[in-house]
């Protein structure tokens, strides 16, 4: 008995230590590289298991290699693989004003489905949305491709169908010669689900930039010129085609010096933006996957 017990709290101390390792990584010198899986979160729904998984690497700068999101169906077998620098499911991270007590039903068939944020790391990048119908039948509805744009969307049912859109913003109209990226225009974006696929349906929804414009004008009125809410005002205002107040707008409210030079260089990006139709797809959507 008195052998055993100094192994026992010799073993104790072991798993302390592992565990304040778990808690406190340690500094990896350059020449031990680290780049190792692990199992950071798992999601278990009636009829799918979803893991996350994240190989870790002590040279980058993140500590991240890449992650993957693994989509199993009850038995076990995976039927679809996401990878992205870092992925996450969890609709409280991702969906503004998301409570839990309600389910992330994005067509409307009763089932939880799948909202995963990709971040592809970078300056000023890269969020995208990859989007999974978990009925009987699996199926990706879409990638959504948000540039700067998608650290956090919203879920909203726009036109009364029980079917939400996602909403974000464009991130289309940055990096003007004129002025810095930290005051660049946002305007919102809409994407809604038409024949079981996500497209961009911006002009479907005129509120949402009436809306906006209304809450820029609001903001510039009571607060003072400000770069970001002038340009966002004026893009509203030529996205719901009113291009006339459009440019009525950024001259009244437009008050820097620079102002010529930056309304020729919104002119520009403007005429090289196309507004895309209803049917146009601006996601990738791929087939259904039978569990």
């Amino acid at each position: 008995m008195k052998k055993i017990f100094p192994l026992v709290l010799l073993f104790s101390f072991f798993l302390c230590s592992l565990d304040a390792r778990a808690e406190s990584p340690q500094t990896v010198p350059a020449s031990q590289p680290v780049t190792t899986w692990h199992l950071i979160k798992k999601k278990e729904l009636p009829n799918y298991r979803i893991e996350i998984w994240m190989k870790e690497n002590a040279k980058l700068p993140l500590g991240i290699e890449s992650s993957s999101a693994k989509i199993f169906n009850k038995e076990g077998k995976l039927l679809q693989e996401v990878k992205d620098l870092i992925l996450e499911p969890d609709p409280k991270e991702n969906v503004e004003g998301w409570s839990s007590d309600k389910i992330l039903d994005l067509d409307g068939d009763g089932q939880e489905d799948l909202l995963l944020k990709g971040y592809s790391g970078g300056s000023h990048c890269c969020y995208q949305y990859h989007v999974f119908s978990l009925g009987k039948i699996l199926k990706k509805m879409g990638t959504i491709s948000l540039k700067d744009c998608g650290e956090k969307i919203e879920v909203k049912d726009l036109n009364g169908d029980k079917i939400p859109e996602i909403i974000s913003c464009s991130a289309d109209f940055t990096n003007f010669k004129q002025i810095p990226y930290s005051v660049s225009p946002f305007p919102p974006r809409v994407f809604s689900l038409k024949n079981g696929s996500y497209v961009q349906s911006d002009q479907e929804f005129p509120q949402v930039y009436e809306d906006d414009a209304a809450l820029q004008k609001a903001q510039i009125t009571k607060e003072g010129f400000d770069i970001a809410k002038v340009l966002q005002l004026t893009l509203d205002q030529l996205i719901l085609g009113k291009e006339e107040q459009a440019w009525k707008d950024f001259d009244q409210y437009y008050k820097a010096a620079n102002k010529e030079k930056v309304k020729a260089e919104l002119q520009e990006k403007w005429s090289a933006f196309k507004m895309p139709s209803s049917e146009s797809k601006m996601v990738l959507p791929s087939g259904g996957v039978r569990q």
